[in-house]
C-alpha cells in the first residue's frame, strides 16, 4: 500500500463521520434550504479532506 493510499484510509473515516454529524446538525435548522445544506456540506468536506491529507503528510 502506498503512502497516499494509507493517508486516504486514515482520512476518509474521519471525513465521513464529520459529514454525517454536520448533515444532522444542518437538517435541524429549518431556515436553510436543502440545496444550501448540500453546498455547505460539500465545501466543508472538500476543505476538511484536503486539510487532513496535508496534515497526514
Amino acid at each position: 500500500m502506498t503512502i497516499p493510499e494509507k493517508a486516504n484510509v486514515l482520512v476518509q473515516p474521519v471525513t465521513l463521520s464529520y459529514i454525517m454529524a454536520l448533515g444532522s446538525l444542518l437538517s435541524a435548522i429549518d431556515d436553510i434550504p436543502t440545496q444550501g445544506e448540500w453546498l455547505i456540506i460539500f465545501l466543508k468536506n472538500v476543505g476538511l479532506f484536503q486539510l487532513l491529507i496535508i496534515l497526514v503528510y
